[in-house]
């Protein structure tokens, strides 16, 4: 994301560069607010759950994760 926006930012201070990035790219309202906010829910989530502690319990938290991942790689390198 930090190339694609040409930042050095962290995560979860991406969501105004990203919005603005979308809306420039012609991605629609509902993808653009859908995808900034599903963002700032994942940093949150990367934050508490993994970067500062190892807490997840679950296998299928894992692959959504990894799937969620690979969806916003996705989109971004397909614009």
């Amino acid at each position: 994301m930090k190339k694609i926006l040409r930042n050095k930012a962290r995560l979860e201070k991406q969501t105004e560069p990203l919005g603005k990035y979308l809306k420039n790219k012609g991605t629609s309202k509902k993808i653009k607010n859908m995808f900034t906010m599903l963002l700032s829910h994942y940093a949150k989530y990367q934050n508490e759950y993994v970067k500062y502690n190892d807490k997840i319990n679950k296998e299928s938290e894992v692959e959504f994760i990894i799937y969620l991942t690979g969806t916003f790689m996705r989109l971004l390198l397909s614009l």
